[in-house]
């Protein structure tokens, strides 16, 4: 079984500034500003398998019968799915943004079992609503960043569902640069391990 998976990501804002160096803050959509994300992802997925077929029956017995295969058939399967996506965030508050996004699935499905045979479909796939904020900004703590997203509409195996998938959780990440460029305290190359102290750590939180 064979499988590939090609996938393109667009992060678009709508307004443009050029500051450097980059924070990881910036992913944030800044207060009354939009932020366009977009991405497609290709997969294509391949199975193959020999069976014997075109069987013979041999007569063993006044009723009875035995099959023996006469030839050795391939068969296999091969589909190729594509789904694109495109979101919208808007920054409510510089610590809070909510987002929304929608995706659309197209596939095709191929069989070889003799005779080949050709599914397609396509259809909108999900649509979800979030909202997101930092609870933590990376300064004297790592930053910590909860959301809460729900599915406004999904379809699954041919059916339509609505509000019944949620996700709520959390990430958090601590930068080993600050705004200068500069590398923090215990994040240096060769930096010591974190049950360690250091002449250079100003709490144990730089040990992280």
């Amino acid at each position: 079984m064979k499988n590939i998976l090609i996938s393109f990501v667009i992060f678009s804002p709508l307004v443009v500034r050029a500051d450097l160096p980059l924070n990881i803050e910036d992913i944030m959509t800044d207060k009354g500003k939009l932020k366009l994300d977009a991405s497609v992802t290709y997969i294509n997925s391949e199975n193959s398998r020999s069976e014997l077929a075109a069987p013979i029956y041999i007569q063993t017995g006044s009723a009875s019968f035995i099959p023996v295969p006469t030839e050795i058939q391939e068969n296999g399967s091969n589909s190729d799915m594509l789904v694109g996506t495109l979101g919208l965030r808007y920054g409510l508050t510089g610590n809070a943004e909510i987002y929304g996004s929608g995706s659309y699935l197209w596939r095709e499905d191929r069989q070889f079992d003799g005779e080949s045979s050709k599914n397609r479909d396509k259809h909108l796939s999900d649509v979800s609503l979030g909202i997101s904020h930092t609870f933590l900004k990376d300064d004297k703590n790592p930053a910590l960043i909860g959301f809460l997203e729900g599915t406004l509409y999904e379809k699954s195996r041919g059916k339509a569902l609505s509000g019944k998938s949620w996700l709520i959780g959390a990430t958090t990440y601590r930068r080993v640069t600050d705004n200068t460029g500069k590398t923090l305290p215990g994040q240096e190359i060769g930096r010591h391990r974190s049950w360690e102290s250091k002449s250079t750590d100003r709490s144990w939180k730089n040990r992280f």
